[in-house]
């Protein structure tokens, strides 16, 4: 989208929080280094159980969404930015969905399946009615090595030597997105979290969603 006359100075930026989130943005050092070589594979766990109680249960907006997935969409659209991010934008996926408890909406359990443009094949199981169930486990298998994020704690794994773990202090990423959108502003930087982006991330899942059987 472009205003060249009535909005010469607009800057663009979503607010995208995990693509400032300081454990993502350091696994993705990692896998820059090549300290796990080429990754090839990954899973991603987000198994919750979200009851009537929860506070975002009670938004309607989520619950009787007129768009796709609602709470899926809502916060697997985080997923599928950290994915694109990491591994390349998604070139092949299949979703399977169900619907647990009505009370979260049309669905509220996902299993995507997917392969980058990078060649990565991965799966990210997002189940929100998962009783007795908490995890948001991160796993990114590479040719020589693997690492494991659990809870903002990252653990690389390589064959024949110890397995180093890291606590990463980890705000959501919403300090960075602020101080990009500032720096956009008074800098004229161009943000990070770009509507273009956005857009991708929304488009993937909803197709992903569309294509669900």
């Amino acid at each position: 989208l472009s205003f060249p006359l009535i909005y010469p100075d607009l800057v663009m930026i979503v607010a995208e929080n995990f693509r400032y989130k300081p454990s993502l943005l350091k696994i993705a050092e990692i896998i820059n280094k090549g300290e796990i070589g080429v990754p090839y594979s990954v899973l991603w766990n987000n198994l919750f159980m979200v009851d009537e109680t929860n506070p975002y249960a009670k938004t309607i907006w989520r619950i009787k969404h007129k768009y796709s997935g609602g709470f899926i969409t809502d916060g697997g659209v985080h997923n599928i930015a950290a994915i694109r991010d990491l591994f390349g934008d998604i070139s092949w996926g299949q979703a399977l969905t169900h619907r647990i408890n009505p009370a979260l909406g049309e669905i509220d359990s996902f299993s995507f399946q997917f392969k980058t443009i990078q060649a990565v094949t991965g799966v990210l199981n997002i189940f929100l009615s998962a009783v007795g169930q908490s995890e948001n486990k991160l796993i990114i298998l590479g040719t020589t090595g693997s690492l494991i994020s659990e809870d903002n704690k990252i653990t690389v794994q390589r064959s024949g030597q110890a397995d180093r773990a890291e606590t990463i202090e980890d705000d959501g990423g919403y300090q960075g997105e602020f101080a990009d959108f500032h720096a956009a502003i008074r800098e004229r930087s161009k943000p990070i979290s770009t509507f273009a982006e956005a857009y991708r991330d929304l488009e993937t899942i909803l197709l992903a969603i569309k294509k669900s059987s």
